[in-house]
């Protein structure tokens, strides 16, 4: 499987703003723990954590109560609601409106659409549909640096884009992520190459990077307003539980494996697969093992019904009470993903019962997993399981 979100932020002008020809330089200074970057909204000043990892401009609700109350929003710029994903995995309700223009540093950005998300305490964030607006956007120690766009020609946009797209296939990750950053930087990186520079950046173990990018296509997703075809909407999700299992937060990887299943085409089965195991492995390392077993389960007759049908009708008969004695009479080739959940009912029945179900452990041990193996040598160090 490969799958908090990073506020990359920037911020905070305070002391000195200048541009010189088409370049912009905010100097920026710390705030609370933050960085923020001083914003003037239809003539209100605000002071917005710059998050290339939000999808919208997001105001609190309070703020834009006091803009409606005080005329610096009206009626009309409301646009509608929608639903946001938020950095805790909840979805929240929010209502888009239109800003009639935004000023950032001198620059002044016309018609920005921004999501004002439910509760009082929400952050304003300054995201990507300012930021697209803004040029090429860039971070040089406490500088933010704005460039203007436009500085790109088709033929470096499709340059880079094949260069990318040759070191991602050779798992050459980093220099993949230099050359689809460059692409992003001129506005020419489709949906589908921000989803593969997160997988680039999950490859190499930068989790929070690659949530940030991941983060924001699920938020386009939410709000009906991406170019990813309907079948990826569920790699997405994906994705972002894999970033939180590594990084340990089970119960957020949880979630959005449950958003996968949701979206998961029932053509890809063996994704469906890998995504039980993972939630099985959560609810396994959280010591919540019938919640473990049961996920385990619906992985293991996802396999076995689409792979191994004839199994899997025996399996069923049995109501899934017997799957050692049925599985003991199959040879199996290597099937690592079934095992690994077979070795997860192992530790569910050593849990219960107190005693390793050795004919269980064997078989995933055959299959592949190495987990299983490992706890069979285990057993077998003691006399047991032989």
């Amino acid at each position: 499987m490969k799958n908090i979100r990073l506020f990359f932020t920037a911020a905070m002008l305070m002391f000195a703003v200048f541009a010189t020809f088409a370049r912009t330089t905010i100097t920026m200074e710390k705030e609370g723990g933050v960085y923020k970057v001083p914003c003037v909204v239809n003539g209100l000043r605000m002071k917005f954590i710059f998050d290339t990892g939000a999808a919208n401009v997001c105001i609190s609700e309070s703020m834009a109560q006091y803009m409606l109350e005080n005329d610096y929003l009206n009626k009309s710029d409301i646009l509608g609601t929608g639903l946001s994903s938020v950095a805790d995995g909840r979805i929240v309700d929010h209502v888009r409106i239109r800003l009639a223009y935004l000023e950032i540093g001198g620059l002044k950005l016309n018609d920005v659409e921004a999501i004002v998300i439910e509760g009082q305490a929400s952050p304003l964030l300054l995201g990507q549909s300012a930021i697209t607006k803004m040029g090429k956007v860039s971070i040089n120690g406490n500088q933010l640096i704005i460039e203007e766009a436009g500085d790109c020609s088709d033929s470096e946009i499709d340059s880079w884009s094949n260069l990318a797209d040759s070191y991602f296939d050779n798992a050459v990750y980093d220099k993949a992520i230099n050359y689809y950053q460059r692409v992003y930087d001129c506005g020419g990186l489709s949906d589908f190459g921000i989803f593969i520079m997160g997988k680039c950046y999950s490859e190499l173990g930068n989790y929070n990077q690659a949530l940030s990018l991941f983060h924001a296509l699920s938020q386009k997703i939410a709000d009906r307003q991406t170019t990813l075809k309907y079948e990826r909407w569920a790699g997405v999700y994906g994705e972002i539980a894999f970033c939180y299992y590594k990084m340990e937060n089970y119960n957020a990887c949880i979630s959005y494996d449950e958003k996968a299943l949701y979206y998961m085409p029932a053509s890809e089965w063996e994704f469906e697969a890998e995504t039980h195991q993972e939630m099985a492995s959560c609810y396994y390392l959280m010591k919540e093992y019938g919640k473990a077993d049961g996920a385990a389960i619906q992985g293991i007759g996802c396999i076995l019904q689409n792979k191994y049908p004839s199994v899997y009708k025996e399996w069923e008969r049995k109501h899934f009470k017997d799957l050692g004695s049925i599985m003991s009479k199959y040879r199996w080739g290597r099937e690592e993903v079934l095992g690994n959940l077979i070795f997860i009912l192992c530790n569910d029945f050593y849990n219960t019962m107190g005693e390793p179900h050795c004919q269980m452990t064997k078989i995933a041990a055959e299959m592949g997993s190495v987990a299983a193996q490992e706890m069979r040598n285990f057993w077998r160090s003691y006399g047991l399981c032989q």
